[in-house]
């Protein structure tokens, strides 16, 4: 389970980008925050396949506002 405030972080941020016009949000992440993020209720979907960086795999995730 995500820590509680880190979801209200990431809530915060999203309430932010809405009132200033934003339609969606992108981050690079590891791969097991997209289970997390979907989890918590966010809709989140991948804009390409996950790449290893510095041998982590990660991906870049839009998120729905």
């Amino acid at each position: 389970m995500s820590s509680p405030v880190s979801i209200a972080i990431l809530q915060e941020a999203i309430n932010f980008a809405r009132e200033q016009g934003a339609k969606q949000l992108i981050t690079t992440s590891p791969l097991g925050v997209e289970r997390l993020l979907r989890a918590a209720g966010f809709r989140a979907h991948r804009a390409g396949p996950p790449m290893t960086i510095d041998g982590y795999s990660m991906f870049a995730c839009l998120i729905d506002i």
